[in-house]
């Protein structure tokens, strides 16, 4: 049987929120945050999972569904770092201020760029030195320039009668850092808005128990639409929402006319 939509906030609108996978305890999930407003879709699809058995009564073979397959769709505009993540398959972490003695570089060329280690780079504190017994101090300017201490980029400018790698010290300031990671990210999600149906206006929640989240094609990093993401994800069946009246071990849509 072919997927169905069963739920669509077209013509709708309404906050997101993220939080912990639910459970008995709390179906919706625990510590939700906003995701923000600038959400363009969100749909729940349904796929029935069948089986043919014999009806001894007609003799006819016949299909049965046993169980659903549900899929969720997130389009969204604005979104901080752990919504990134979820788009990229990343896991997140602080990296916190410090600093470096004696960063060995990459081997470079006259009018090349070479990054440093670490970002966020107090332009102030950074020192070249080469690898002579006793180390010559590079001269901003004139051995190199620093164009972005932001991204912690340097170019290379002149290299005459030094003796490579060249080695850098310097401080940077905290950052964040996205790592690839294979670890299934798994949320809860409340949809709560206004929506219409058959010419009413609707107050609608929609309460997701947990879904399992995956990049939905390419990341735009560049380009007109960058800062798009979309996010698909598995809503996995929670066993302990089975007999759950309202969630059957997956959601609940709740609505009544305003």
């Amino acid at each position: 049987m072919p997927a169905q939509t069963i739920f669509s906030s077209a013509a709708s609108y309404g906050p997101v929120t993220f939080g912990r996978p639910g459970n008995a305890e709390s179906p919706s999930g625990f510590d939700h945050r906003s995701i923000g407003c600038a959400n363009s879709e969100l749909t729940i699809t349904g796929t029935p999972i069948t089986r043919e058995r014999f009806n001894s009564c007609t003799g006819k073979k016949e299909t049965v569904i046993d169980d659903m397959d549900y899929e969720v769709s997130l389009t969204v505009h604005e979104y901080d770092r752990d919504m990134y993540a979820r788009a990229m398959y990343t896991d997140t972490s602080d990296v916190p201020a410090g600093s470096v003695t004696a960063e060995t570089l990459p081997a470079a060329e006259p009018d090349t760029v070479v990054y440093l280690s670490h970002p966020k780079i107090t332009a102030s504190t950074l020192v070249l030195t080469d690898s002579s017994t006793t180390p010559v101090t590079l001269t901003v300017g004139t051995h190199y320039t620093i164009e972005d201490a932001q991204q912690g980029r340097i170019r290379i400018l002149d290299i005459t009668g030094l003796n490579l790698p060249l080695k850098a010290a310097y401080s940077y300031s905290a950052y964040g850092k996205h790592v690839p990671s294979l670890t299934p990210k798994r949320t809860s999600l409340v949809w709560n808005g206004l929506a219409k149906y058959e010419g009413m206006d609707i107050i609608q929640r929609v309460t997701i128990a947990e879904v399992e989240w995956a990049p939905d094609g390419a990341v735009t990093l560049i380009g007109d639409n960058s800062g798009t993401l979309k996010l698909k994800g598995k809503v996995r069946k929670v066993p302990e929402l089975v007999s759950h009246p309202d969630f059957k071990g997956y959601f609940s849509i709740k609505g009544m006319p305003v």
